[in-house]
């Protein structure tokens, strides 16, 4: 039963059905207290995950952190439309990030003026990168990583 709500949730988008797609979580409720009253022991499983909590974890607890940041770059294209790669470089600076994950990073297509974004990226933030191609090897994602 309850695969059906997670059926209907998921292809509510493409199924034209005759109901309000918030109809369907109230559904899940009813579905419990059905199984629940077929076995009072049914209703022990969603009542014992509501009371019992997990103890915070105390491990790793140290002062170390890392600071991770994703960042979808449109190729160094700044908001006006303008290839700025300098901006792009300035932006991920200001956030002082330990790992940066780019998306969308341009390695001399012509529509981009054949600038390498990734190679004047590496070099201005003095950050070893690893490039994975997506279409092709001129565009792609970047994982820069460790000064």
């Amino acid at each position: 039963m309850m695969l059906l709500v997670v059926f209907f949730w998921q292809f509510y988008v493409v199924l034209l059905m005759p109901f309000p797609r918030w109809l369907i979580p109230l559904v899940a409720p009813v579905l419990i207290t059905v199984a629940a009253l077929r076995r009072p022991v049914a209703a022990l499983v969603p009542l014992g995950l509501f009371v019992t909590r997990p103890a915070p974890s105390t491990a790793g607890a140290a002062t170390t952190s890392v600071r991770v940041m994703t960042y979808n770059i449109r190729s160094g294209v700044d908001a006006g439309g303008q290839l700025r790669p300098d901006v792009t470089a300035d932006v991920i600076r200001s956030y002082a990030p330990d790992v940066v994950v780019l998306q969308e990073v341009g390695r001399g297509w012509s529509v981009h003026g054949g600038i390498d974004v990734l190679t004047y990226l590496q070099d201005r933030l003095q950050l070893k990168a690893v490039y994975v191609g997506a279409a092709d090897s001129q565009f792609g994602n970047v994982r820069h990583g460790c000064r």
